[in-house]
Parts: structure tokens; sequence; C-alpha cells
């Protein structure tokens, strides 16, 4: 495995308006237990008695159903060319995946507009961390989670996979508009 951290920093007449930081894993062709584990997953998400129930508890929750199409164009805004997000064939024959994988950052942009239009409505989001725990595939939907704020505004909040897992877990600070 290698690691990669990539920073952005963008300001305006030396003001920061935006700082991002990434960590990016590039890893080695996916062994024999990972793809067994990756097919045990797709059998528990479609399965069609399947009863998913969310890791944990939350104040409230969103189902998404992710599709080629939505995959497809948030790869073609954010430039990611990786065929693993918009190329079903390839996903499942190349790389064993049970089918395309839905994008960390795409996963945090529905939270934070999750979080702007429902959690916070009318705030703004001045802090936003988050890390990505599990994979989640367009197999079948998956859950925007978040608690209530809290009194400084301080909303934790995570997304489930097909099987229920957390998959992104983090936190956002929500405050009052400057």
């Amino acid at each position: 495995m290698v690691f990669v951290t990539v920073r952005y920093v963008y300001r305006e007449q030396g003001r920061i308006l935006l700082e991002e930081e990434q960590d990016i894993v590039y890893r080695a062709d996916s062994t024999e237990a990972e793809r067994q584990a990756l097919a045990q997953l797709a059998a528990r998400a479609t399965a069609a008695d399947a009863a998913i129930v969310p890791q944990r508890a939350a104040d409230h929750t969103l189902r998404v159903m992710p599709d080629p199409v939505q995959l497809f164009r948030y790869s073609a805004v954010t430039f990611n060319g990786h065929r693993i997000h918009y190329d079903a064939p390839y996903a499942r024959n190349v790389e064993m995946y049970p089918g395309l994988l839905v994008h960390g950052t795409l996963l945090a942009t529905l939270m934070l507009e999750y979080l702007q239009s429902s959690i916070c409505p009318g705030q703004s989001i001045n802090r936003f961390e988050f890390s990505l725990k599990r994979p989640t595939f367009d197999i079948s939907d998956f859950h925007l989670h978040a608690l209530n704020p809290d009194a400084s505004g301080k909303v934790m909040l995570w997304t489930s996979n097909n099987t229920g897992e957390v998959a992104l877990d983090g936190w956002a600070n929500c405050g009052t508009r400057t």
C-alpha cells in the first residue's frame, strides 16, 4: 500500500476560504479473502428477505439509492477517471467488486447537502471532517444518518453502507451565517 496526503488551500486576497486535506490509499490487487468478503456483502445486501439494520441509532436518517448515471456524472464533475465508479462490467469483472463503487467524496457531498437541508437549515457548516471506513456499492440502497446538534452546534454524522455498517464516519459544526 502507498499512502498519499494531498492538501488544498483556497485563498482570496490572502484570506483562507477553504482548506481540504485528503489521505489517498493506493493498494495492490484484492486477495481471494477480500473478494469472498465482497461477495458475502453483496449476498447480504441483495437478499430478498434482507432486513438491514443500521449499526448505530440516529435522530435523522435518509435513504439513498445510487444509480449509474449519478455515479458517472459525479466522476465527470470531479475529474475522477477511475472506472470502478462508472463502468459496471469493469468493476465486476476486473476489480471483482459486486457493483459500482460509490465515491467516498459523493457520500460526503450527500451528507453535507442533507445537513444543510434537514439538520441545520439556514445555518452555515463551519467545519466538516470525515473518514471512510467501508465501501458502499450501487447494488442496493444506503443511508445517511445524523444526531441532533449539541449545544455547541456539533453534529455527529455517518453513512451506513449496503449492509448497515458505518461507511463514512464524521462530524460537522453548524453555526450562524456571517
